[in-house]
């Protein structure tokens, strides 16, 4: 999967099983994943890591930050560059998604006007983030369908939310610019894939 360095590799190599995955372009790939005894250690990794636990994670603990335990729900970030140790005690499922450094700060530049040199994402494990957490479980549907499409929404609302998450330290939310806003698009995006047989006007999308 070329949109994803060393954690998928890694995860590819030990027991963890992988259910699907997603190639969504420009450096962007959505992974789901399951394991249940094992232990895994990522070095030094080559593009940003989110993660969410889908079901169980209570036996999944981080060794080299007290042993703390995840649960369903919990959200990982683990930035380009980063090492983390992790000793898995039962079954759980989860979810990847893979951002290409230079995506992001061209996100952060495109859509909130920041500025791509003072971008530096924070490293956690085990937050609580309802918004995060929503995007995520959306878009491991969307891996399981198979849906580009979707995916490349879901992508969107998740770097937003990951650029302005108080839990993350970002700033607070703002519109997103120069665009829809992900509901919007979201509209859209249901109302052509309806109509693949009669594709809707310029006009009909712009109504929507």
């Amino acid at each position: 999967m070329s949109a994803a360095s060393s954690v998928f590799d890694r995860l590819s190599v030990s027991r963890a099983r992988l259910g699907g995955r997603l190639e969504v372009g420009r450096g962007r790939g959505v992974a789901l994943w399951s394991n249940v005894v094992d232990r895994v250690r990522y070095e030094n990794t080559g593009h940003h890591t989110i993660s969410l636990y889908l079901s169980g994670g209570e036996e999944s603990r981080r060794v080299d930050r007290g042993s703390v335990r995840g649960w369903p729900g919990a959200l990982i970030v683990m930035p380009r560059g980063s090492t983390s140790d992790w000793a898995i005690g039962g079954a759980f499922d989860f979810v990847h998604l893979y951002l290409d450094d230079a995506q992001l700060r061209h996100f952060a530049v495109a859509t909130l006007d920041r500025d791509p040199s003072g971008l530096a994402l924070a490293e956690l494990t085990f937050a609580t983030d309802p918004v995060l957490a929503g995007g995520m479980r959306r878009l491991a549907r969307s891996c399981r369908l198979g849906d580009v499409f979707a995916a490349e929404q879901e992508i969107v609302e998740v770097c937003h939310g990951l650029l302005t998450a108080s839990v993350h330290g970002g700033r607070p939310a703002a519109p997103i610019r120069g665009g829809l806003s992900p509901a919007v698009a979201r509209r859209v995006i249901e109302r052509m894939r309806a109509s693949l047989d009669r594709p809707p006007s310029l006009d009909e999308l712009a109504a929507e």
